[in-house]
């Protein structure tokens, strides 16, 4: 979830009180489905449930229900719901994945990816399915797995460009430049006009590593792709990297200034931008930049550190109620919100979390699910 600070967030909310007024049950579950993107763990299990109730076979709305109950560290309910999916159909891959995102959030990592390796053995062996595996296999950093799962994909549907992007995303990510290079060479062959391909092919181009190393074209190929998709913070990430290397200070700092844009936190285009301006003799711009890269870089630690300690003890509230307070504290209203609901589910007894999830609440003007207070 992005960093959205106070007014973001109440925005956010509003939109979604917007459409609160389509009372059946797909109009529900797309408001549950819709909590859950900004946070409101507690607003989307109640909406999903109130959904079941006018249709209990509703897919979505039971695959929400789960989601809001896991991200809750409430893994047992969330377990039985992906399980039943599954008893009742063995080839749902989303019940699968559900069962490897919960026991992986629930810090029980190898039955997470055996769970993952029956996604993609027992599920579903669509192209789409098979394509969500193997991006979860990425995420978790086991490539091999990803890699073969992807390639099944692209076999499943051999002239979905998506597959074939995902086999390409991997192959890069990876290392495997040669694979990588003659995957991305097909695609842009079918599809000269893809902005992804252009700028994955560019990242590969950039690699010192690569038999095909070409900044040139590497720079072509994000100046293309920046035509073509024109809000992907990874273009502007890779084209800084050319066009620093191409010593075009003010190219890059135009570069560094979109990223900026797209993503405000982001620790290495203000470090790169201080660097830019440093050399470009504006200095005092630079020591601004790098300042707010100072803080920042220390922000990011924090919550890494503190979301890991959360990640490592899910079931203690006093980790996810220590995350909730730092990123308040730090302005991430929408990051904070389902930590706070956590800690407060967690430990429902608790006088301080209820404290601070009261202020919380006060701070954004809304009041507290009353069935929340104990």
């Amino acid at each position: 979830m992005p960093s959205v600070d106070k007014t973001a967030l109440i925005t956010a909310r509003e939109n979604l009180d917007k459409i609160a007024g389509d009372g059946t049950a797909r109009g529900l579950e797309r408001q549950a489905a819709g909590a859950i993107a900004v946070g409101d763990l507690w607003r989307a299990e109640k909406v999903a449930r109130s959904a079941l109730n006018l249709g209990p076979n509703d897919r979505l709305a039971v695959l929400t229900l789960a989601a809001s109950l896991r991200q809750q560290c409430r893994f047992e309910e969330a377990s039985r719901i992906y399980l039943d999916l599954i008893k009742h159909d063995s080839l749902d891959s989303d019940a699968y994945l559900g069962m490897a995102d919960t026991t992986f959030a629930a810090n029980k990592r190898p039955e997470a990816f055996r769970w993952l390796e029956r996604a993609g053995n027992e599920g579903a062996q669509t192209a789409l399915s098979l394509s969500t595996i193997a991006h979860r296999f990425q995420d978790w950093k086991d490539y091999p797995n990803a890699e073969r799962t992807a390639a099944r994909a692209v076999q499943a549907a051999p002239a979905d460009i998506d597959s074939q992007l995902q086999l390409a995303s991997i192959q890069v990510e990876s290392t495997k430049l040669e694979d990588g290079y003659r995957t991305l060479d097909a695609i842009l062959a079918q599809d000269p006009n893809n902005g992804l391909a252009h700028r994955l092919m560019a990242v590969l181009l950039l690699n010192s590593a690569n038999t095909h190393q070409d900044i040139n074209r590497a720079r072509r190929l994000l100046e293309r792709a920046v035509e073509l998709t024109l809000r992907d913070a990874d273009i502007y990430r890779s084209a800084a990297v050319v066009y620093r290397e191409q010593r075009l200070y003010r190219l890059t700092t135009q570069a560094y200034d979109a990223l900026l844009h797209l993503d405000p936190t982001s620790v290495d285009a203000r470090y790169g931008l201080g660097k830019m301006y440093m050399l470009l003799g504006k200095a005092d711009m630079g020591r601004e930049q790098l300042a707010l890269y100072a803080k920042l870089d220390d922000r990011q630690r924090h919550v890494a550190r503190l979301s890991e300690d959360a990640a490592h003890h899910p079931l203690l509230a006093e980790g996810h109620a220590a995350l909730a307070r730092y990123l308040e504290s730090s302005g991430d209203y929408a990051r904070a919100q389902p930590q706070y609901q956590t800690a407060a589910g967690l430990a429902p007894g608790s006088p301080a979390i209820k404290r601070d999830l009261l202020r919380f609440y006060s701070r954004l003007g809304w009041s507290l699910p009353e069935r929340k207070i104990q």
